[in-house]
């Protein structure tokens, strides 16, 4: 039954993901076309997307939310995001400067790795029962 439930979770997180992920690459790539800086782009499309995956996020994924108070939830929503970032910056990093692959590319490989991280640390985080410290905030 948690099994089931996680990969259900896993799943509806994936499609919102990929939401996210077309909102992210639409800025990524167009910004990165008039303003000819993809590192800068990818941070405004990763922002955006960060938006988008929230409100999908709270609204469809996860049925169990630890935190009641948007305001709190968002900020550690976005914390875990930026970690995230991270991540999508150091990869197209490597793939465009070390690895000498396009921009779509990197950015698709990217979007892996920060999806790993950025599911586990929320569901860990945010959308876990823990029963010491159920429902804080």
């Amino acid at each position: 039954m948690i099994v089931k439930h996680l990969e259900i979770e896993f799943i509806k997180y994936l499609i919102t993901s990929v939401v996210s992920l077309a909102v992210d690459m639409a800025v990524y790539l167009v910004l990165g076309k008039l303003m000819h800086n993809y590192l800068i782009s990818a941070s405004i499309g990763y922002i955006a997307g960060l938006f988008v995956n929230y409100i999908l996020s709270i609204k469809w994924v996860f049925s169990y939310r630890k935190i009641k108070k948007y305001h709190i939830e968002f900020g550690i929503f976005a914390i875990i995001g930026f970690g995230g970032l991270l991540v999508n910056e150091a990869v197209i990093y490597a793939g465009l400067f070390w690895l000498i692959i396009g921009p779509f590319w990197a950015k698709m490989i990217a979007a892996v790795f920060s999806f790993g991280f950025n599911f586990g640390a929320r569901k860990l985080l945010l959308y876990s029962k823990w029963k010491k410290y159920d429902r804080i905030f």
